[in-house]
């Protein structure tokens, strides 16, 4: 067996992979077992085995990442403890136990992050924002319907007033369903200012007449027309 490599402080923490100096110097302080020859005193360097001091920091790594990850694991655990079932319910996991849950909650995880990388997965802000200037596009389009007829065909005014409150009520009932979204969190809460604007003018955001129901063709007349 040959001669044992012997190292400094500054030649050991120069490997790839090891702490700055400072801080190998607070490990060294702090952990007894870290393999010295000589402790750098008085003007001298420290002296450090290579082949030691480079096996223990990686067993020191190993037990400091094992500590972490069980860390996590406690944590995790207690926090299914600590929601219930409300918890495990809300993930199909109810009568599962907390080991159970936690390995079925990872394996979700994994799957998700394995079908964002496939790109299997959209973004939901995507959808929202793409859905959203569907439904902006819908409203602006319907509601210059009547104007737009009436220049290309020969239509009364009565005929007109019939148009224009059938796409009232058309526009309405996309309403109602807009504020069940709303309050489900889907719409109103999008992060595009214009999909915002656009389903607060089909809820009724602004005042609306004594009949309780804003006339949402009425409020656009010539949208389209004025373009």
């Amino acid at each position: 067996m040959g001669a044992e490599t012997v190292v400094t402080l500054g030649e050991l923490v120069s490997i790839p992979g090891m702490p700055s100096e400072p801080t190998m110097r607070k490990i060294i302080d702090q952990h007894s077992g870290f393999p010295l020859i000589s402790r750098g005193k008085n003007g001298q360097g420290y002296e450090i085995p290579l082949e030691r001091a480079v096996t223990w920091w990686k067993d020191h790594r190993a037990r400091e990442e094992e500590e972490a990850r069980r860390r996590g694991d406690d944590i995790r655990q207690m926090g299914l403890a600590l929601l219930g079932e409300d918890a495990a319910v809300s993930q199909g996991l109810n009568g599962l136990t907390p080991a159970e849950q936690k390995a079925a909650l990872e394996a979700e995880i994994a799957a998700i992050k394995l079908g964002q990388m496939r790109g299997d997965f959209v973004r939901a802000a995507d959808i929202e924002s793409e859905v959203g200037q569907i439904f902006v596009w819908f409203q602006q389009a319907l509601a210059g319907l009547p104007d737009r007829l009436s220049k290309q065909m020969d239509i009364s005014r009565e005929q007109r007033d019939v148009l224009s409150s059938v796409c009232d009520d058309l526009l309405n009932d996309l309403a109602d369903r807009l504020e069940d979204l709303r309050h489900e969190g889907s719409a109103q809460d999008s992060p595009d200012p214009s999909i915002q604007e656009s389903t607060r003018n089909f809820i009724g955001g602004g005042p609306a007449p004594a009949s309780g129901r804003t006339p949402v063709c009425a409020e656009m007349g010539g949208a389209l027309s004025q373009a």
